[in-house]
């Protein structure tokens, strides 16, 4: 059952989707919306940033969904794509991705906190987290993020020269001895806020690195008059996890789906 409100369920995929197309319109991947999708094409090879994202409204019958999806594929040409799905995405395309080749790459719970009510716990002293303002900042970032997935950290470099100080995105860093082991990020929009990219060096884990930035951001997001805040979960440890610094499961799922020309 679902625990959260109908006009939060909206607000939350209102939020979710200006976070995922904040990067491609400032770097102007191409954005090509319809009434159910809006798809974004980056031309790199990376389903980070090669998107189809359920609309807000995303509802009725698609005529023809072997066709709409195949010109769907069409526009990546070749490249890999992940295709998101919101929990308020009725229209049934799901048997129709897999039909077509698609796997499904990850079931993602939707995690919520009222702010105002949600105390932060204890910073690591052995961390200095830092505002990614400058190039190095963006540079250590990216390093971090290329552990993940290189191409994304291309991305995430070349926004140093377009991602101003009073912008809707804010990037973190944080680091152990001068050596950068994890980031984290936020995205506002009106009063809420998006927690993600949460990426801890893998040598740097389980030292409560990763809670010490998760912590430090609800400070921040407070400070920067966001009410309430939302992110995603892929498994049961995160859950835990994200529910002990005081989020909780909505019940809502997003459904990541992945096409690639090798599938």
């Amino acid at each position: 059952m679902c625990i959260v409100r109908n006009d939060l369920l909206s607000n939350i995929i209102e939020l979710e989707n200006k976070n995922f197309l904040y990067i491609p319109d400032i770097l102007q991947f191409e954005i090509i919306r319809n009434n159910y999708n809006t798809v974004v094409n980056s031309k790199l090879q990376s389903s980070m940033f090669n998107l189809v994202l359920s609309n807000k409204d995303c509802s009725g019958e698609i005529d023809s969904k072997t066709n709409y999806v195949q010109d769907i594929i069409e526009v990546y040409d070749n490249k890999p794509f992940a295709w998101w799905i919101s929990p308020g995405d009725n229209t049934g395309i799901e048997t129709t991705l897999f039909d077509m080749g698609f796997h499904k790459e990850a079931l993602e719970a939707v995690m919520f906190a009222d702010l105002t009510k949600l105390h932060a716990g204890e910073l690591s002293s052995d961390l200095t987290i830092s505002l990614v303002e400058n190039e190095l900042q963006y540079n250590q970032f990216a390093e971090i993020v290329a552990t993940y997935d290189a191409v994304a950290a291309d991305v995430f470099r070349k926004l140093y020269i377009h991602n101003s100080a009073d912008s809707n995105l804010r990037l973190f860093v944080g680091c152990f001895n001068s050596t950068p082991v994890t980031t984290g990020a936020l995205f506002k929009y009106k009063h809420g806020v998006i927690f993600f990219n949460l990426i801890t060096r893998e040598e740097y884990r389980n030292k409560g690195f990763g809670a010490t930035m998760f912590n430090y951001r609800i400070n921040e997001a407070k400070k920067w008059g966001c009410k309430w805040g939302m992110l995603t979960s892929t498994d049961n440890l995160g859950l835990r996890f994200y529910s002990k610094l005081g989020f909780i499961d909505t019940g809502y799922r997003y459904q990541c789906f992945e096409y690639s020309s090798l599938n």
